[in-house]
């Protein structure tokens, strides 16, 4: 009998010992599943590298750029504004699902205008307008809309539209004015295969280049012939009618700035982009003292780094601004010396176009460093290109 009780609590003890066992590992496994587990740091992905799209400033603080992502191969830009010098950005709404912007115009806190694009592949656009500094738009209806072709204003009152050609041809390219802002245009001429000439006589054929104007009625067309020469039309009509410029023969330019600083002194300055560094020069500076009658040019120095060679600044009608990598010249006699200085650049930027807003007072579009693919950067000065400093561009999501 006390052989047999022995027997029962040996087994009694068996079975809890069991059972407390398996209580244990399921309490040990409970606890090793509730019990958290701590994550590595989230670590957010490097912010996309942007590129500058186009951008103006009316002056030293206010201004507007319009960015877009470059890991995107096409979509919509952003456009932003500041109203002191970069320090705070404010992204400007557009009533347009997507849009490319192209052109940029900013007269000061509250006009401005953007010529936008359906996408990059696309050029067909249309031209919005802001008199609230981008709280409300006005679309302003551009000839042929959508059309393809270049904007340029004088003034808040005086523009152009100068339309492209899907085909390259001459045949398809008008000119429109407006004088209201563009509430309403004008059409000046239109080239057709029954009239190349537009009814007005132009002769020029090739493409166009840019257009600018320096009074309402003053003003001046590129036109890249099809020898690969160099052509400036003039106009004292407000694009009405046009003449040949005595323009010295040169090669023909991819961009150019033509400026006027009295009634007769005119100055411009264009550079060939994208040729091969041993091809020289790569661009000239005209300028006129007889309010374009007659021009004198003056080649651009060799570049020294050749990285991303920009269309020349024009600060007055003997001065000159050509960016060149880190590097800046600079002339004061028209283009007969050049002086070279190395600018002191944060970090590895790179400068890149020049637009100057008042005595001593530049931006500069240019890039983080001179690596392929780098972000842009925007740069500005204050001591006449001595120093830049960056200023931070907006953030895109």
């Amino acid at each position: 009998m006390v052989d047999e009780l022995r027997l029962v609590r040996r087994r009694e003890l068996r079975g809890a010992a069991v059972i407390g066992a398996a209580l244990v590992a399921v309490a040990l496994i409970a606890i090793s599943y509730l019990r958290p587990v701590p994550r590595p740091p989230y670590i957010a992905p490097p912010p996309a590298q942007i590129a500058i799209q186009s951008w103006h400033f009316a002056d030293s603080r206010t201004g507007w750029v319009a960015v877009r992502r470059q890991d995107i191969a096409a979509g919509r830009s952003a456009l932003f504004a500041t109203r002191d010098g970069g320090a705070t950005w404010v992204r400007l709404s557009l009533p347009v699902p997507s849009a490319y912007a192209v052109w940029v115009r900013v007269f000061d806190a509250a006009h401005g205008m953007v010529q936008i694009a359906r996408d990059q592949a696309d050029g067909r656009g249309s031209l919005l307008g802001t008199d609230d500094g981008g709280a409300t738009w006005q679309d302003l209806h551009l000839p042929d809309q959508p059309a393809v072709g270049n904007t340029t204003f004088f003034d808040r009152q005086h523009g152009w539209f100068l339309t492209q050609s899907a085909s390259g041809s001459p045949i398809g390219s008008a000119l429109s004015r407006t004088s209201d802002g563009g509430r309403t245009w004008q059409l000046l001429w239109r080239m057709t295969p029954e009239d190349p000439t537009g009814g007005r006589g132009l002769p020029w054929s090739g493409a166009k280049g840019s257009l600018s104007f320096v009074t309402a009625e003053r003003g001046f067309l590129e036109v890249a012939g099809v020898d690969g020469a160099l052509q400036l039309y003039a106009t004292q009509d407000g694009g009405a009618s046009w003449a040949p410029a005595s323009l010295p023969a040169q090669t023909a330019p991819a961009e150019g700035e033509l400026r006027a600083f009295s009634n007769t002194d005119l100055a411009f300055a264009s550079v060939r982009l994208g040729e091969p560094a041993r091809i020289q020069p790569l661009g000239w500076v005209y300028r006129s003292t007889d309010g374009g009658a007659s021009w004198q040019a003056s080649p651009l120095p060799p570049p020294a780094g050749r990285f991303r060679v920009q269309p020349a600044a024009v600060l007055g009608p003997m001065s000159w601004w050509e960016a060149d990598g880190r590097q800046l010249w600079s002339t004061a006699d028209g283009g007969r010396h050049w002086d070279v200085r190395d600018a002191d650049l944060p970090g590895r930027a790179i400068l890149g176009s020049l637009q100057v807003t008042g005595p001593g007072q530049a931006w500069s579009a240019g890039w983080a460093s001179p690596e392929p693919g780098a972000g842009a950067l925007l740069l500005r000065t204050g001591d006449g290109g001595a120093h830049w400093s960056a200023v931070r561009l907006p953030r895109l999501g």
